[in-house]
């Protein structure tokens, strides 16, 4: 998956997300033209789609470099936080994608993504203990296999 088809797809999640877990506000930028959306996914995680924005590495004053978001025609500037802590920001044009800060987690698995890079798979037999109760319930429970199964308790909710 690259980058262009994994930020469309956490959009194109968040648009599946049902409405009152939505909300729309004035832009907060004053050359953004249409209204902000941020998305409530749970309790401690939460998304923000900006319009007509960059989030780029420029000179904010004499002598200091920063992150900032300046004006960009056309792209939309998507951020994702968890714990208020920035896991994705990404901007999206129309046939292209940069992602500018990316920290793979739990967040994607909340989404239903599958993570492109960066997650390391679970090695089922690296601590095995069949007299261990909780290793047989780790492996009768099908998260013990690789992509794990994500049904049961671990559905995505919204509050």
């Amino acid at each position: 998956m690259d980058r262009f088809e994994y930020v469309t797809s956490v959009i194109s999640r968040l648009a599946q997300l049902p409405e009152h877990c939505r909300t729309y506000s004035a832009p907060r930028h004053s050359w953004s033209s249409e209204k902000d959306a941020t998305f409530d996914i749970a309790p401690d995680l939460q998304a923000r789609l900006f319009h007509d924005c960059a989030d780029v590495m420029a000179r904010t004053s004499l002598g200091r470099v920063n992150r900032t978001v300046l004006p960009a025609p056309g792209y939309q500037l998507l951020t994702v936080e968890m714990f208020q802590l920035p896991r994705l920001v990404a901007m999206l044009g129309s046939n292209d994608a940069d992602i500018t800060l990316r920290v793979p987690g739990g967040w994607e698995a909340q989404l239903g993504l599958d993570s492109p890079t960066g997650t390391p798979p679970i090695l089922p037999n690296l601590f095995q203990d069949l007299r261990d109760p909780n290793w047989r319930a780790f492996i009768s429970s099908g998260r013990s296999q690789w992509p794990p199964r994500y049904d049961g308790p671990l559905q995505r909710t919204c509050y």
